[in-house]
């Protein structure tokens, strides 16, 4: 029993290459191993990182994809028909299938939200541009209040106007009235 070392019958005998190996990866872990930072430590940052530098143009692309696609599910619920009717208010092609529909009318509408009047649908009311009044120019009368008339219906039924016979948006929901204008953008 010349051997120094001391195993057991039938187990097998590790080759130094091995140990050799072990040896070194513990090694080279402990000398990789950084120390904790610490508040004592002169020069050295403690805490967690700082957050990474946002890039605007980042940010911007990836609202506009969430926009886009929030406003492409919303516009999926809608009927083929509603859809076209949608696209011919909006001045673009209305025929072809429902996600090609779809895809134009989020197209328009993310032009629109882009602040390209250019991609916008035709459809949205412009506004009025502000100006200055001279001091010169009289105050407007206030206005009253219009009361409403009651009146008694009829038991035959009245012929429809025709101004409900072309609304077909009055038809698909209901719409927020404008200030000082009707649901379609028409002008009172």
């Amino acid at each position: 029993s010349g051997n120094p070392l001391h195993i057991r019958p039938g187990t097998p005998r590790p080759q130094p290459s091995a140990m050799v190996c072990a040896d070194l990866v513990a090694r080279l872990e402990r000398r990789s191993a950084l120390p904790i930072p610490s508040c004592e430590d002169p020069g050295r940052d403690c805490g967690p990182l700082p957050p990474a530098v946002l890039r605007v143009a980042e940010g911007s692309q990836r609202l506009g994809g969430q926009l886009r696609a929030f406003v492409a599910t919303v516009v999926r619920v809608r009927t083929v028909p509603e859809l076209r009717e949608e696209c011919r208010l909006c001045e673009l092609p209305a025929g072809g299938q429902k996600e090609e529909l779809v895809e134009r009318i989020t197209d328009a509408i993310s032009g629109f939200s882009k602040g390209d009047p250019g991609d916008a649908c035709g459809s949205t009311p412009k506004r009025r541009r502000l100006s200055l009044k001279s001091p010169e120019t009289p105050q407007p009368e206030p206005r009253l209040p219009q009361k409403r008339r009651l009146s008694v219906k009829s038991r035959e039924p009245s012929p429809p106007s025709k101004e409900r016979l072309l609304s077909v948006r009055r038809l698909s929901g209901p719409r927020r009235r404008l200030s000082g204008g009707s649901a379609c953008g028409e002008s009172p």
